[in-house]
């Protein structure tokens, strides 16, 4: 469980009332000691979750690499059913498990419904428009609340960022088109 170094210390303070009369403070050896149970405590918790993480990455890096290689790859966007849509929104929920990317997960399951790789990354980046422009929204409130922003330099980077990204996704969709995910399963695992 956790607990802060002053809980530690009064846990400490407590047992030694029970064990005996004298109520005197911590010594500087029992301070130490609960400073280095919290520390342990604190540890144990970041090596936890730094596994799950870790765990999240390596599982779902070969899930993709075991539907980028059986799956059937023949279905285009206009095989697509409501059955299919639901899948990949569940798919892309996912990703609120550390170390399970929004794409990655959804192009899995693209993948696994039999669809072509190309589609399926399309498919993935295209449900990615709904949540990019509501944190987009929710980002320009906060910062048009503040008055020390650069807004050309802003404006700029945006437009930067919008047209790197579209060359990098074109790249992406022609290399998908004649290869696998291979790449990107070595990467997550």
């Amino acid at each position: 469980s956790s607990h802060t170094p002053d809980d530690l210390l009064e846990e400490r303070r407590q047992r030694r009332l029970e064990r005996s009369s004298d109520a005197r403070p911590l010594d500087a050896w029992e301070r130490y000691r609960a400073l280095v149970d919290v520390v342990d405590d604190y540890r144990e918790q970041l090596d936890s979750s730094d596994r799950k993480t870790r765990f999240a990455l390596i599982i779902m890096g070969l899930l993709l690499g075991a539907a980028d290689r059986y799956a059937a790859h023949r279905r285009s966007e206009s095989d697509l059913t409501w059955t299919h849509a639901v899948a990949l929104g569940v798919g892309q929920a996912l990703a609120l498990v550390p170390g399970v990317s929004r794409s990655g997960a959804t192009i899995t399951v693209g993948l696994t419904l039999g669809l072509r790789r190309d589609v399926a990354a399309r498919y993935s980046f295209l449900l990615a428009i709904p949540a990019v422009m509501a944190s987009a929204a929710l980002e320009a409130r906060d910062i048009g609340a503040d008055t020390a922003v650069n807004w050309p330099a802003t404006i700029a980077a945006t437009v930067v960022a919008g047209a790197v990204g579209y060359l990098v996704i074109a790249t992406l969709m022609s290399w998908l088109r004649q290869r696998s995910f291979g790449v990107f399963v070595a990467y997550r695992v």
